[in-house]
Parts: structure tokens; sequence; C-alpha cells
């Protein structure tokens, strides 16, 4: 500092090898390789998380996602999985959480004396939103029964719909129904 030479650290070889993976670090990105995340994966997730809420802010997401989304991915990564850097990551963890959540709200029997469901009472079978159950007769290609203005459903059709709920749900289904309630809750 200020001319004069500083320690790095107390032991010299170690101090050696720091600074050779410093100037090693500093040849590669004056040729365009270094990482680019190298700073991003310093930075606690936590500051991340706080980051894009205020990039959902500053581009005018609705209030829903604005709080839902943060919070969610905080609850995943931050509490559930214990990550406290970006890269950090372990996909094994993660998904062994997301199981367990899947397994924890566990899959509901239909009531035995009805044959035929709204779409709200199946929503609130399946655990998810009226848009998701939707999203997701749209990929099963069913045509449900309609009651007046009442969409209705059949047991059969709630039953595969349970089905596909507890062994997942597929990606163009997230897509479709993203901005309810699908997603996050493991259809």
């Amino acid at each position: 500092m200020k001319g004069k030479p500083v320690k790095l650290l107390t032991n010299k070889s170690a101090s050696e090898t720091m600074l050779n993976d410093l100037v090693r670090d500093q040849e590669r990105g004056s040729v365009g390789l270094s990482d680019p995340f190298a700073k991003a994966a310093k930075v606690p997730l936590v500051d991340h998380i706080v980051s894009f809420e205020l990039h959902l802010e500053a581009e005018g997401y609705n209030p829903f996602d604005k709080k839902q989304t943060p919070s969610r991915v905080r609850k995943a990564l931050v509490d559930g999985c214990k990550f406290s850097r970006l890269l950090a990551g372990d996909s094994e963890k993660l998904t062994a959480w997301l199981s367990s959540k899947r397994k924890a709200s566990a899959r509901k029997d239909l009531p035995e004396c009805r044959d035929e469901f709204t779409v709200k009472e199946a929503s609130t079978i399946l655990g998810v939103g009226v848009h998701a159950v939707h999203a997701a007769i749209k990929r099963l290609d069913h045509a449900p029964g309609h009651r007046g203005k009442r969409t209705i459903l059949t047991r059969e059709t709630v039953q595969k719909l349970l089905d596909r709920r507890s062994k997942g749900m597929s990606q163009q289904t997230a897509v479709t129904s993203r901005r309810w309630s699908s997603s996050a809750r493991g259809w």
C-alpha cells in the first residue's frame, strides 16, 4: 500500500500462491477469459434476492409478483436449503427440499360421495389456484362439462389432475400458468 509491499498472508508460500492466482486472473481478464460470475459468487444470496426485489419494483411488475416471487426464492434457497452464496448451491439438496415439500402437502383423497366438482372445488382439493386448474385441463386436452356458467369436472378428471400433481408439473404447464399459483406448488 502506498508504494510499499504488503503481505497477503502470514505464510509466505500461501501468499505466493494467492499472488499467482491474482496475477493469472488479471491476465485472463485482459484477454477476455475471466469468470464473469466471480464477483457475483462472492455476494451473499440474500443481497441478490434484495436486488431482484428492487429490479421487480423498477420494472413495474404487479404487486403480487413483487411480493410473492422473491419470498418464495428466499424460502426455498435461503431458509429451506440453507444456501448462503449464489453458486454455492447443490442441486441435489434443492431437489430433495422440493420433494419434501411436495410430500408435505400430502395428497388429498376425493370425497367418496361426489362425482362432479366445480373448478373452484378442484382447486381447493389440489391446493392450487383456479387458473392453474384451467391450465392443467388444457394440457390434458380435456373438454370439461358446463352447467350454466360453471365449469364442471368429473371425478375421473380431478383424479387425473391429482395424479399429475403428485408426479410434478411439466415445463409447458409451468410456463402457461406461471403467473398463477401452480409453478411453485409442485404441479
